[in-house]
């Protein structure tokens, strides 16, 4: 693994930590979650901008940005479906074994609206898969 990318990783995951367990208080409200977000995603999009054309000298096609297929959309919606069924099987298990399921975090996540915990479930899902291409390096499966 080049420098580069080693720096690439250190920045992000560095941003992460920084944002969540330092710039947000024990008890974040809303605002402050969103202001976190925001600044993730154009901290983001400032390290895509340069990352891939000035690191890499390659396109956005080279991290799957490019024409939409409907195959995708219906294989997300697919997928989202599973999960939501394991979702809840997941619940009925850890039960039957004596834990207790998702809806005990419900009291914490009530608190935060809906907009709020969408833009975290967006940003932590597409974050994921920038943090693994930079653990990855391109052109390695």
């Amino acid at each position: 693994m080049g420098k580069s990318y080693v720096l690439g990783l250190i920045i992000v995951l560095g941003s992460e930590f920084i944002l969540r367990n330092v710039f947000l208080p024990e008890q974040a409200k809303d605002i402050h979650i969103g202001m976190a977000v925001l600044v993730e995603w154009l901290f983001l999009f400032m390290m895509l901008a340069f990352w891939i054309p000035r690191v890499e000298g390659k396109n956005l096609g080279s991290i799957g940005f490019g024409e939409f297929r409907w195959r995708h959309l219906w294989m997300g919606i697919l997928t989202y479906f599973i999960l939501i069924v394991a979702w809840m099987g997941s619940g009925f298990a850890l039960r039957a074994i004596g834990l207790e399921g998702l809806r005990s975090l419900q009291p914490m996540i009530k608190r935060y609206s809906f907009p709020i915990l969408f833009s975290l479930f967006l940003t932590g899902t597409f974050l994921e898969e920038v943090e693994y291409f930079f653990k990855k390096g391109p052109g390695k499966e």
